[in-house]
């Protein structure tokens, strides 16, 4: 859980690390590595968040910094889609530009903030979904998934990585709903997530690379 600074700054940093010999051993792309850098950017917002989550001049702004981190995501993975289905990829920015506009014109309860929940992790004021958008969000994040990972036949080590990224975000999305939407949680307890598939991203690629040089002898 992302209880505290420390924690998010570990998985921020191990995310790097992650990001770096995943490229390194190219079992990710580089697309993909760009989106998964914004993913965990987003534990080094929390970090500062943390530090910072009194002064609330500094907790506005580093709420905002994380707002946009959240939004960039989306694109950066629709990027991501692009390289496999230009068309639907299309289709998906209309749907991210619309969900922009009508939570920013529309949602009276969009406050730039972030405080300390009910159970000691971070509650995001400025992400606070609805269940229908909740659900809409699953489906279309699932939908990418596995468009990506469908079209992926160049890098197996990556597709396998993306197999994984799919099963556990279904995994983790479904549990982390169910037990922390109504204490408004949800997005920040993703880290165990991000933890568990960085830990992978580094042993597939030490793996790969052990198994080219043992068969390259």
């Amino acid at each position: 859980m992302c209880f505290n600074a420390n924690i998010s700054i570990s998985t921020f940093l191990l995310g790097i690390v992650a990001i770096i010999i995943g490229i390194i051993n190219n079992t990710l792309s580089i697309s993909f590595s760009v989106f998964y850098f914004s993913v965990i950017a987003m534990q080094l917002a929390e970090f500062f968040i943390w530090i910072f989550i009194n002064n609330k001049k500094i907790n506005y702004y580093l709420s905002l910094v994380a707002n946009i981190i959240i939004y960039l995501q989306l694109f950066l993975f629709v990027i991501v889609l692009y390289h496999y289905n230009k068309n639907i990829s299309y289709i998906i920015v209309i749907i991210i530009i619309l969900f922009i506009l009508k939570r920013l014109l529309f949602n009276k309860t969009y406050k730039f903030e972030t405080v300390i929940g009910s159970n000691k992790s971070l509650v995001w004021k400025f992400l606070l979904l609805s269940q229908i958008e909740f659900i809409i969000y699953f489906i279309l994040s699932i939908f990418v998934i596995y468009i990506v990972y469908n079209n992926e036949n160049e890098n197996k080590y990556f597709k396998f990585l993306l197999g994984i990224f799919m099963i556990l975000f279904i995994i983790t999305f479904l549990f982390t709903y169910l037990k922390y939407y109504n204490v408004n949680t949800f997005g920040s307890i993703f880290c165990n997530y991000i933890n568990i598939f960085s830990f992978i991203i580094i042993i597939v690629s030490i793996y790969k690379n052990y198994s080219i040089s043992y068969y390259n002898k």
